[in-house]
């Protein structure tokens, strides 16, 4: 409950900043909008080190490490061969504190920051409300889990709204600080060939092949993936190992795969309702990045290491729901009882899988016993 009770505290100030800024007042949107981070922000600083998975596999242990050492040069020699240099850096400086908090209040920071940067300049082109929301309840709890990756994902997401406005150097020094926290943010690199791509004239012909090679990649994924891992070897070798390439148990059917294929289906629905099939089309590239996310989701049911190798392409997946209402339905009243839909669609898919499941092993929260 307490999670639902920050969202809707977070999404009350936002709503606030987003009038405010409609109305050209910026020093209430601005007031606003640190009102609206700071819920989320304190929730994820004061929980216990038992919330989120990876919290206690290797976050308090590297903070443990680094509050020993009396020098970053000394925890970088002993955890640099695991770990990404910036994320030890940002762990080290925590560590300063010898409070466990200050690590968790910036590693969630930089999160937000990145986040918020990124869907506010997207607000006048998608619905505001609907990309925050989805934010919360299907992105906001990994980050108390993969919480290297989700910085990472977070610092991309901002750099390819660079890389769109043409703001190139600006998108590839964030990318290198986003490699900087998990080498998995090279991705980027696909990222934006996919989105000149979807520039081109030929992006029909783009986009039969990129359906075809995908998911043949998705069969034979193992040779390929072999060959990746033994040519770049800046690239850690845990990822191309047999425990992580191939998944016991057998397949593994999860909602996130069933959102995406419905995700898909909708961009499609989208450009042909638009008659958007021309060049230029940012549906074109919102498309390629649904599709790459349900290889993702069929990967994840093989291959462990999968869900976070193309999470970054479901990051996508905010701006996609946000549009869902508008698709189909332009009457007002309509358009508002779509816009509640989804909205109650978004809390059902977080009581499912965080709550009921144990996504992100976030539920049920615990507060530190001592900050």
């Amino acid at each position: 409950m307490i999670y639902i009770i920050a969202f809707l505290l977070s999404f009350f100030a936002y709503k606030r900043a987003v009038i405010a800024d409609e109305r050209n007042i910026r020093m209430k949107r601005n007031v606003m909008l640190v009102l609206s981070v700071l819920p989320l922000l304190i929730l994820a600083s004061c929980r216990s080190i038992s919330v989120g998975t990876d919290t206690s596999l290797y976050q308090v242990l590297l903070f443990k490490d680094a509050v020993k050492l009396e020098s970053f040069l000394k925890f970088y020699n002993r955890r640099g061969n695991s770990f990404e240099p910036l994320y030890l850096l940002v762990t080290y400086l925590a560590s300063r504190t010898k409070k466990i908090f200050w690590m968790f209040f910036i590693n969630e920071l930089i999160i937000l920051v990145f986040m918020y940067l990124t869907i506010w300049r997207k607000r006048k082109i998608f619905d505001p409300y609907l990309m925050m929301a989805t934010f919360y309840f299907i992105y906001y709890c990994a980050g108390y889990n993969i919480v290297r990756q989700s910085i990472a994902a977070a610092i991309l997401f901002y750099a390819m709204a660079m890389y769109e406005e043409e703001r190139k150097f600006t998108a590839l020094l964030l990318l290198i600080v986003a490699v900087g926290f998990h080498k998995s943010a090279v991705a980027g690199i696909l990222i934006a060939l996919l989105y000149d791509l979807s520039k081109k004239r030929v992006n029909r012909l783009v986009g039969f092949f990129l359906f075809i090679g995908a998911y043949t990649f998705n069969y034979f994924y193992l040779p390929i993936l072999k060959v990746l891992g033994n040519t770049f070897s800046f690239l850690p070798k845990r990822y191309f190992s047999n425990a992580y390439l191939i998944r016991k148990g057998g397949y593994d059917f999860n909602a996130s795969l069933t959102i995406y294929c419905v995700m898909c289906l909708l961009i499609v629905g989208l450009l042909l309702l638009k008659g958007n099939l021309r060049s230029n089309s940012y549906e074109q590239f919102l498309l390629y990045m649904m599709v790459m996310s349900v290889v993702g989701g069929l990967l994840s049911a093989k291959a462990t290491f999968a869900y976070r190798a193309l999470i970054y392409m479901e990051y996508y997946s905010i701006f996609v729901i946000a549009q869902v209402p508008s698709l189909f339905v332009k009457e007002k009243t309509s358009l508002l009882f779509s816009r509640g839909l989804i909205y109650v669609f978004l809390v059902l898919y977080w009581v499912y899988v965080t709550a009921l499941n144990g996504g992100n092993g976030v539920y049920p929260y615990e507060m530190a016993a001592i900050l």
